[in-house]
């Protein structure tokens, strides 16, 4: 019988996740925004000058159908030490938030507003 390979957040509707790009390392609560198509926000107020040189920048649209410019790096992001997944993390906003880039790779249940499963 296969092991099942889960996890479970009941600190709905986010994940602990551990961001890395560069010489950058930072752990958050991050919440899950399938409005979002891209792997991994991290907040403006991570961008102190110390992040180094960004991959690219990219145009955004947003929730409110405007756009922003925002710097991308290449980089890995690790969902409460289950799995680490290649991404592209992205500096915009006030909050950590994974994208469909990350969750379109896992089985993701939002349980009646308690929890949050995570499974391979």
């Amino acid at each position: 019988m296969a092991k099942s390979h889960k996890i479970v957040s009941k600190d709905y509707p986010y994940l602990q996740i551990t961001v890395r790009f560069g010489k950058h390392s930072s752990e958050s609560s991050a919440i899950i925004d399938t409005g979002f198509t891209g792997h991994v926000a991290i907040p403006m107020s991570m961008s102190n000058g110390d992040l180094g040189l960004p991959t690219y920048k990219e145009i955004w649209k947003l929730a409110d159908g405007s756009t922003t410019s925002a710097p991308v790096y290449r980089g890995f992001v690790e969902i409460v030490s289950f799995i680490s997944i290649p991404a592209l993390i992205v500096v915009m906003g006030d909050d950590y938030m994974l994208g469909r880039g990350v969750v379109d790779h896992l089985k993701v249940t939002f349980d009646r507003g308690k929890k949050v499963v995570v499974e391979l």
